[in-house]
């Protein structure tokens, strides 16, 4: 379906999924709901979860994977893997690399591939112990597809898979054009989760495993992505000493954000602007709830996020 095919819910005819007279969009001929807000099996790309309407089986113009032959849970990833890395030259690397506002060095960062026949970029998802457990494709309109056996995971530098010196500040961002933005903002320590409500168990995983002093959640401006920034910051304080939130309200997402002239000073600048969050723990008995000493100090333990400009 092309964007004609598609049509903005407005407050007389809001969205029948979630209700909201915003963000939403409805195919023309009735067939799906394109909502950011209501997770479903299939992502449309940017815009949010596709909803099929009772009658019809599969995404109109697209599925949610792409079968590239010999789909399950016995594919060779890292074999796959290896022939669409070969596929992805240095010529294909520049073009998509401009083409999206990313360095070729932060594409091969991430090891994106290529595959000819769908004009698309691919990425591998990977669980927390660095193992390939998917591969994700980009097309150039922005729709992400899966390659079918796929499973959701995170997107890893490829120097990040196994660290070996203490990690002060990991940052999460959604997806993997996302991460590579940040890699050139020379930040080394990245992941790309797979969606703004996807990816929790394995990067509580990761972090439990390789202990980040601190983690900076950069969440995407609407209100999708701020809750699932919430949530997963909630999670991670059990295992991270400290987190940070931070929204970048004036660009659609870290990547526009570089493409605009975004620095990495202003970037810091926003992290630090952000309030701290650490988890309290108090010792006492319920006759106790009364007590100073149970509350937090100031900005430790309370929601905020910072404005990123």
């Amino acid at each position: 379906m092309s964007k004609s095919d598609w049509v903005r819910v407005n407050r007389h005819a809001p969205c029948p999924i979630c209700g909201k007279s915003d963000w939403c969009m409805v195919a023309r001929d009735g067939s799906a709901i394109i909502c950011p807000r209501t997770p479903s099996p299939y992502v449309a790309g940017d815009a949010g979860y596709l909803h099929l309407l009772k009658g019809h089986t599969r995404p109109p113009g697209h599925g949610a994977t792409v079968d590239l032959g010999g789909s399950g849970p016995c594919r060779d990833w890292d074999k796959l893997h290896r022939q669409l890395r070969r596929a992805a030259d240095a010529g294909v690397l520049h073009r998509e690399g401009r083409r999206l506002g990313v360095s070729v060095v932060s594409l091969l960062r991430l090891e994106a591939g290529w595959i000819a026949e769908y004009s698309a970029l691919t990425f591998p998802m990977r669980n927390p112990e660095g193992a390939i457990i998917g591969i994700r494709l980009r097309f150039p309109d922005g729709t992400k597809r899966a390659i079918r056996g796929s499973k959701e995971g995170l997107f890893l530098p490829a120097d990040l898979l196994n660290p070996t010196n203490p990690i002060d500040r990991l940052l999460i961002v959604e997806g993997p054009t996302d991460a590579a933005a940040l890699l050139d903002l020379a930040y080394d320590y990245v992941i790309g989760r797979p969606s703004c409500t996807g990816g929790v168990k394995h990067l509580v995983q990761w972090c439990r495993r390789h202990q980040p002093q601190e983690a900076v959640i950069v969440a995407d401006g609407d209100e999708p992505g701020q809750r699932g920034a919430e949530r997963l910051a909630r999670e991670l304080l059990l295992y991270v000493p400290q987190i940070r939130v931070v929204v970048p309200t004036q660009h659609k997402d870290v990547r526009e954000f570089r493409r605009r002239g975004g620095t990495r000073e202003i970037f810091e600048e926003a992290i630090a602007g952000a309030p701290a969050r650490r988890l309290v723990v108090t010792v006492g008995t319920p006759d106790d709830a009364t007590s100073p000493h149970r509350h937090p100090p100031p900005n430790e333990g309370q929601d905020g996020a910072a404005v990123m400009k």
